[in-house]
């Protein structure tokens, strides 16, 4: 699956579902992969820190959530987020893991020394039966209503290792 239509969230705290896909039953077997890729960016204007949570689920589980926050800085910040489901073995078992990486640039447009990505990573175990049908989702929460505070979601991309 492949996403290339740009989703924006500004001025909302609400958690807005950013990617979604309905994985066919089997997909995953015993032994195969999905593997998302997500490419976006946030910019932060408020003055002030703000916080971002993004979640990625699986047949309703969450498998990724967590809060990073953000410094104030009108440039663009890159966003990554990468998200591997595995069957682990058998249909009703995968291995997963989810990361949201974000830039932090410097007031000069390089990357601050001390800081260059602020990241989030899990791996948990899962338990879904991925021999029926299973909704692949990632959201993003902003921490903040603000109308100088957005995430924009640019392309994402699904692939199926078999």
């Amino acid at each position: 699956d492949r996403v290339n239509t740009t989703t924006t969230i500004v001025s909302s705290a609400a958690e807005t579902t950013n990617y979604t896909f309905s994985v066919p039953g089997g997909t995953l077997s015993t032994n195969k992969n999905l593997r998302l890729t997500l490419i976006g960016e946030i910019v932060n204007n408020t003055g002030g820190n703000a916080d971002v949570t993004p979640r990625f689920k699986y047949g309703g589980t969450t498998y990724l959530s967590g809060t990073i926050t953000v410094a104030t800085n009108a440039s663009l910040r890159t966003v990554v987020m990468t998200s591997l489901v595995s069957g682990r073995g058998g249909t009703g078992l995968q291995d997963s893991f989810a990361s949201f990486e974000v830039s932090d640039p410097a007031a000069s447009g390089t990357l601050a020394a001390n800081n260059a990505f602020r990241t989030l990573g899990q791996q948990p175990t899962l338990a879904i039966d991925s021999s029926t049908a299973q909704t692949l989702l990632v959201s993003i929460q902003l921490g903040s209503s603000s109308a100088n505070f957005s995430f924009v979601l640019r392309t994402a991309v699904l692939e199926w290792i078999r």
